[in-house]
């Protein structure tokens, strides 16, 4: 029997430690006192709350998650590796999601006009226009700029294209996770490239899910802040 104890709150009074969100909102509602909010304010209102809360969520799996395993620390269980894949899949959902609704936020500040279920934080431009997809980040390359030089530089690099494939790999397979560690104390690694190898084949250690958590949180929590950051002057002409 393994005892957790859940996330005390997932309200965002403390911003995910995210000032800029908070902000974003004080803009937003300073900017609206004049007249209700029309259906675009009242729209990029949700999607705002739901990249937090989606930045929360990511926070309360990883708090389970490091109950669950601390490397070199946690005993190692029965259980351990799965327990720590299926935390670690949360954790990744939660965080790619809170990319996407960034994107709706992105969306909804220009005034692009894609709909929403299209909204996606990947971006393969030759893919889009053979497909003629409607794409955020492509409507963004054609407005060119402050904030789509930070983000074509930021997200074209390793610990997204990482997050990318590990979302992708875990939509449709397990993440295939291993303990490496010969102690009685857990390391538990994934691939590298998870979409490197086979479904059935034993997986090369190379990544230590606690440790990728932690980085990728901090990495997706630096884009959103750093958006908000650009973006706020532009609030109040939604």
């Amino acid at each position: 029997m393994l005892t957790i104890e859940l996330l005390g709150t997932l309200d965002n009074e403390d911003n995910r430690g995210i000032p800029e969100w908070r902000l974003i909102l004080q803009e937003l509602d300073r900017t609206g006192q004049s007249n209700p909010r029309p259906i675009q304010r009242q729209d990029f209102a949700n999607s705002h709350a739901t990249t937090i809360r989606r930045i929360g969520g990511a926070d309360y799996h990883y708090h389970i998650l490091n109950q669950i395993y601390v490397p070199n620390v946690t005993p190692m269980r029965q259980f351990t590796t799965i327990w720590t894949e299926i935390e670690t899949e949360s954790v990744t959902f939660m965080l790619y999601s809170s990319l996407d609704s960034l994107m709706q936020e992105i969306n909804l500040t220009y005034k692009f006009g894609i709909p929403e279920f299209k909204i996606d934080v990947n971006h393969d431009p030759a893919s889009c226009t053979r497909q003629a997809r409607a794409c955020v980040r492509c409507a963004l390359d054609g407005v060119n700029d402050s904030l789509t030089t930070y983000l074509n530089s930021e997200l074209s690099s390793t610990w997204f294209d990482a997050l990318r494939k590990l979302r992708n790999r875990i939509s449709h397979k397990q993440l295939l996770a291993t303990n490496t560690n010969l102690a009685p104390t857990a390391y538990i690694e994934m691939p590298t490239d998870p979409e490197a190898i086979p479904y059935t084949e034993v997986p090369r250690a190379g990544v230590e899910l606690n440790g990728y958590c932690v980085t990728t949180r901090s990495n997706v929590a630096r884009v959103i802040s750093q958006t908000y950051q650009i973006i706020m002057p532009k609030i109040r002409d939604i």
